[in-house]
């Protein structure tokens, strides 16, 4: 019998109907970088930054902040601030 992670690496993905023109345009206008989004503000992540791929091309979609424990830390303070 598989493993569920054995199943997952040779899943193939369907065509899908839905266009992603509108997805595509958003990750252009925003330079297809990412930092990290703290109380309500984009501020720079402290760790190492990455690359998001789509899954079904490998084709780049972003490079994005990775969070430190500095920078989790300073998420949940920001939620727990902004919790009434």
């Amino acid at each position: 019998m598989s493993s569920v992670a054995q199943i997952l690496e040779t899943m193939e993905y369907g065509p899908a109907p839905e266009s992603d023109a509108a997805a595509q345009a958003w990750l252009d206008g925003h330079g297809r970088s990412f930092e990290l989004f703290i109380g309500g503000n984009w501020v720079p992540g402290h760790g190492t930054r990455f690359d998001s791929v789509n899954p079904a091309t490998g084709k780049h979609l972003a490079s994005l902040a990775e969070a430190t424990v500095a920078d989790v830390d300073a998420a949940v303070k920001a939620a727990r601030a902004a919790q009434p």
